[in-house]
């Protein structure tokens, strides 16, 4: 004769039911569901975290180049609601302003290719909301100055402000110091 099992717990000791498995598959399904919702936020937030901190490592790649070249860059940002516009490009000019207080420039190489310095939204998904520069600085041959959209560091790695400038990157904000050419981002 068989002995019974002492075991209260376990009723059907051939395997789990149907509907115990599909209660785990439901129960799992929840927890993943919640995990990939709740990354995706954080990654999106950490996209527009590397946006800013690359356009931050551009400027601060050209405050260098002009101080270490004793050379004026130029940092040109185009706010066109078109991915394949929007973005920013970088010049470098004469080390001495002209007589007419403008400058000589030409596009540079990019530090880590050999293509034109040139950033664009629809290839390096970093979008340039706002750029704001108050500064004094006159396009050659002419007498008016470059627009707001133009950041300037001159041959001591300064920038030509006449206050602080923004930048809003991927909705994070930039301020560059019109004295020392610190660049901070916040939220």
């Amino acid at each position: 004769m068989k002995k019974a099992r002492a075991n209260i717990f376990l009723i059907n000791d051939k395997g789990f039911s149907i509907i115990e498995i599909i209660m785990v598959i439901a129960a799992m399904s929840i927890l993943l569901i919640t995990v990939i919702i709740k990354t995706d936020g954080m990654l999106e937030s950490m996209s527009d975290s590397v946006a800013a901190r690359r356009v931050k490592g551009d400027l601060e790649f050209c405050r260098e180049w002009s101080m270490n070249r004793r050379d004026t860059m130029r940092i040109e940002f185009n706010l066109s609601v078109n991915p394949a516009l929007n973005g920013y490009r970088v010049s470098a000019g004469d080390s001495l302003r002209k007589a007419d207080n403008s400058y000589g420039l030409a596009l540079i190489s990019h530090p880590l290719h050999s293509k034109d310095f040139i950033v664009i939204q629809a290839e390096d998904d970093i979008r340039i909301d706002a750029a704001t520069f108050s500064h004094n600085v006159i396009i050659p041959g002419t007498s008016n100055p470059y627009s707001a959209q133009n950041l300037f560091f001159n041959n001591m790695g300064k920038p030509v402000l006449n206050a602080d400038g923004i930048i809003i990157v991927n909705g994070k904000t930039l301020t560059i110091d019109a004295e020392t050419g610190e660049i901070t981002i916040s939220p």
